[in-house]
């Protein structure tokens, strides 16, 4: 599988789409625009200085902002704001995928696990209030 990707430059997404459009068939090979959505019983685990990190533990809050909404993401066992800054948007393009964290998310912010609300909500659900805000 080729993954066409702007970055998450969304000046871009006109381009990956464009090329998308006019992929050429090969054998063998898929080309996709974007890096697409895990499915929720596909979400990646990985580890972080040695501690393992499973998108499954991971908590959210939302809040619609008009079309788009703001989250809020609860990680369990990383509260520095090194360990967010490598984290953060890798495991949100995995669960929600490229062009929804570029089009339908206004804004993100990180807090340890133990400061989640009681109404925060499993990760792997966020793409369903996303879906739901079309």
């Amino acid at each position: 599988t080729l993954v066409l990707n702007a970055g998450g430059n969304q000046q871009l997404f006109s381009v990956v789409q464009g090329l998308r459009a006019a992929r050429p068939m090969v054998e063998g090979w898929t080309i996709v625009g974007f890096r697409e959505r895990a499915t929720s019983d596909n979400v990646m685990s990985f580890f972080l200085d040695g501690n393992q990190l499973d998108a499954r533990h991971v908590r959210f809050a939302a809040s619609p902002v008009g079309p788009k909404v703001e989250i809020e993401i609860f990680l369990p066992g990383v509260t520095t704001a090194d360990e967010l800054a490598r984290i953060e948007f890798v495991i949100l393009d995995r669960v929600v995928g490229d062009y929804d964290m570029g089009t339908r998310i206004a804004g993100v912010d990180f807090a340890p696990l133990d400061k989640a609300p009681a109404e925060a909500r499993a990760l792997v659900e966020l793409p369903t209030v996303i879906d739901a805000m079309e």
